[in-house]
């Protein structure tokens, strides 16, 4: 009987010593008075698509997938709670280009791969987020936020000179909607994680984002 009111004597102090780190840890980060306008992320995310394009009736058949993206971008807070930036991407993805040939003779359909490998495209424009911790923090800048981002900008896919089947160099829109969580494990460094909606002639998708930023 001793033995186990010790154990659980001992169980209440455990909590009540984790339960005062908790809230010295929340109490420190939501009173973090520094102040920070501009802020800087690089992140890195993967899209699994499948796009495919043909011309002359199928005769050339073009395959693009599964693109990985690093991404850096800049945002400076307008007020409190808006930032305004823009922001660069190189994204490398797999291509596969086919020539389709029939024969007469034989009345089958055979393929010649004219290319296959990976490919580079570059994405760039405006971005903006909206804060939502400082509604609630109105008189500090927290070690942590919570925001919904969005971006507007152009996908720019640039073709080698020898795959002059399909347009050499194509330009297009890309959009994106997210909600993102940043938490600053230093004052000025952090990580942070973003989902979001995704859509341009390549793909229309949910995916995520991870990375740190830095703000000054």
């Amino acid at each position: 009987m001793r033995v186990n009111l010790r154990n659980g004597c001992t169980m209440k102090i455990k909590i009540f010593i984790f339960s005062i780190f908790i809230f010295t840890f929340i109490s420190v980060y939501s009173r973090d008075s520094l102040k920070f306008n501009h802020i800087i992320d690089f992140s890195y995310s993967k899209y699994d698509f499948n796009y495919m394009q043909t011309k002359e009736n199928f005769k050339f058949v073009q395959f693009k997938s599964d693109m990985q993206v690093f991404n850096i971008q800049y945002n400076y807070k307008i007020l409190e709670f808006i930032s305004i930036g823009g922001y660069g991407r190189i994204g490398r993805y797999q291509e596969e280009i086919n020539e389709q040939i029939y024969d007469d003779s034989t009345q089958i359909n055979t393929f010649n791969s004219l290319f296959y490998g990976s490919k580079n495209c570059w994405q760039y424009g405006l971005s903006s987020k909206i804060f939502l911790v400082p509604l609630f923090f109105k008189s500090n800048i927290p070690r942590f936020d919570l925001y919904v981002a969005g971006n507007f900008g152009l996908v720019s896919d640039f073709k080698n000179s020898y795959q002059n089947v399909f347009t050499k160099n194509d330009h297009f829109i890309d959009l994106s909607a997210k909600i993102g969580f940043s938490l600053y494990l230093f004052k000025k460094v952090g990580v942070f994680i973003e989902y979001g909606y995704s859509h341009n002639k390549y793909y229309s998708m949910y995916n995520w984002h991870y990375g740190f930023n830095y703000r000054f």
